[in-house]
């Protein structure tokens, strides 16, 4: 009997980690049993250590001009750009100077790249209600995926992300309950995400997928920029092999602001080694509210806008008056 054939979403997760994990660099490579350990802890058991190897080698084999034509890393310098758009770019350029500055030696992706500064333009107004952290971390969410899609042809989808820019989850509360239901009704697609922490043994402490990640992201770069790598993977050497552990609170104007006070505990590391299992590997329901509620509070958020509990049917049935 013939094995089934494995699916196209197995081979591009298997490909995304690989990519992430510095598959592309000739000069730094991870051992297939590495890459499997990272898709078992992501995915679980979905794929053999020998179909990983098989799946890579094909990829190889069948992509070889493209390992040799890397993605245009080119950087951002002022131009043509008009007054508004210039103001922007400096923005960004600045704030993504204080999330990767001096972080596990990665100084050269402190740098603005065109490619970052396209999608950072594009998406600015959609953002206009977000944290400026937010903004800068959703902006290399957009291009990282643009540099996957450059390997892993034919088409790249950014149908997540956009449902992201349509919901504003980044406002917490309501407004990422909305969001998540979206998800379970099938409106909007599933964020394809990870939020993936090291301790100093270069051991996942923290290890989240989806909706978790997206939230657990969102709270965890406005409490501590430096934190952006967790979530942002590129294919350069150095992305998703590091821990992006930093204790001492950023000096990003955000992180001293009254809105951030009472932070969750799982986001101080509090809850992380208090767990039974090594490995943060969802939210419990407990803690979505409180990030959600807190990530509201960040926002100046308001109101019953800021109330992550209740379902959509509760407050349907409260505002009509019956079920």
């Amino acid at each position: 009997m013939t094995r089934p054939k494995i699916q196209q979403s197995t081979i591009e997760k298997i490909l995304t980690v690989w990519i992430n994990s510095g598959g592309l660099n000739k000069d730094f490579s991870l051992p297939a049993t590495e890459i499997h350990r990272r898709i078992k802890a992501l995915y679980g058991e979905i794929v053999s250590i020998r179909k990983v190897q098989q799946i890579i080698s094909d990829f190889k084999q069948s992509n070889s001009a493209l390992l040799f034509n890397k993605f245009p890393i080119l950087t951002w310098e002022p131009e043509n750009e008009g007054s508004e758009n210039r103001a922007l770019l400096f923005k960004m350029r600045k704030l993504k100077t204080q999330c990767y500055l001096n972080q596990d030696g990665i100084n050269e992706d402190c740098l603005l790249y065109e490619h970052e500064a396209k999608w950072a333009i594009k998406n600015n107004y959609s953002l206009a209600t977000a944290n400026d952290l937010i903004n800068i971390l959703i902006t290399l969410l957009y291009s990282n995926r643009e540099k996957l899609g450059y390997y892993m042809q034919p088409s790249t989808s950014y149908k997540d992300l956009d449902s992201i820019l349509t919901w504003q989850p980044w406002l917490g509360g309501k407004y990422f309950r909305d969001y998540e239901n979206t998800i379970l009704l099938g409106i909007s697609e599933k964020p394809k995400v990870t939020f993936v922490d090291y301790d100093e043994m270069n051991i996942p402490k923290v290890f989240l997928e989806g909706v978790d990640a997206l939230l657990f992201g969102f709270c965890s770069i406005i409490y501590n920029p430096k934190t952006i790598n967790c979530m942002v993977k590129s294919t350069e050497k150095f992305d998703f092999f590091h821990s992006s552990n930093v204790t001492n609170h950023s000096s990003i104007e955000h992180s001293k602001s009254k809105s951030v006070q009472s932070i969750p505990k799982i986001l101080t590391g509090e809850n992380l080694f208090k767990n039974p299992h090594p490995t943060i590997k969802h939210l419990t329901q407990k803690e979505k509210i409180e990030l959600a509620n807190w990530l509201a509070v960040s926002h100046n958020v308001k109101g019953k806008d800021s109330e992550y509990v209740k379902s959509w049917e509760h407050e349907i049935a409260e505002t009509y008056g019956g079920k």
